[in-house]
């Protein structure tokens, strides 16, 4: 996990109250909120394959199949890239554009292409699962949660048991160790979690409902 901005206090105040669903109503006001967007990446802008990790843990496909699967992907959509012209198990480097996609992968994945990707491996967007009865419970499914710290900085672990507290605990398969995203009220009665001592500004939740 790649951890490096610093930001204000007006900033991180407004960052708190910004989500998926006030991007996409605001990009419809202002466009220039698209390249923002863009900038959300799960797995941030240093080790970019902590989706990747959460992927193959779950289903047993390789860390590696599932980036090429979204290297492939981004060679498509964004250079309307020709798969079978390429060399299969060979030597892509002299096609700049094959390239750019695996450095772009190799950053995480955007926002945009998040759903995409886990739909390719059986995995549909989720409510996470209620911590009303009060007492620790195992978390019956598979679920990947993907969230942001920060406006351009995120990452994606495993979700594994609600306690007492209303804390999720999870997996993290990037850092191999076990961890809890612990959940806080503010003097005003607000709920909000943090993670690794960090703010949680935004997240989503996937549910493996059928592994391909």
């Amino acid at each position: 996990m790649y951890i490096c901005k610093y930001i204000s206090y007006e900033l991180f105040d407004a960052m708190k109250k910004l989500t998926k669903l006030n991007i996409d109503a605001l990009k419809n006001e202002n466009p220039v909120l698209s390249t923002i967007e863009e900038r959300i990446i799960t797995g941030g802008t240093g080790q970019g394959d902590c989706l990747y990790y959460t992927i193959a843990f779950l289903t047993g496909n390789s860390i590696e199949s599932v980036r090429q699967k979204y290297i492939m992907y981004l060679y498509q959509t964004e250079y309307s890239g020709d798969v079978g012209s390429l060399s299969c198990g060979g030597n892509n480097e002299n096609n700049e554009d094959y390239m750019a996609c695996v450095a772009m992968a190799d950053k995480g994945v955007r926002s945009k292409d998040q759903e995409w990707l886990m739909a390719q491996y059986g995995f549909s967007m989720s409510d996470l699962p209620s911590d009303d009865c009060g007492s620790s419970a195992q978390v019956s499914g598979d679920y990947i949660f993907n969230y942001r710290y920060s406006i351009d900085e995120g990452h994606s672990v495993i979700l594994k048991l609600v306690n007492s507290n209303g804390d999720y605990i999870f997996y993290d398969p990037q850092l191999g160790k076990h961890d809890v995203m612990m959940k806080n009220i503010d003097k005003d009665g607000n709920v909000y979690y943090t993670i690794y001592g960090k703010v949680v500004l935004e997240y989503d939740l996937y549910k493996l409902v059928k592994n391909k």
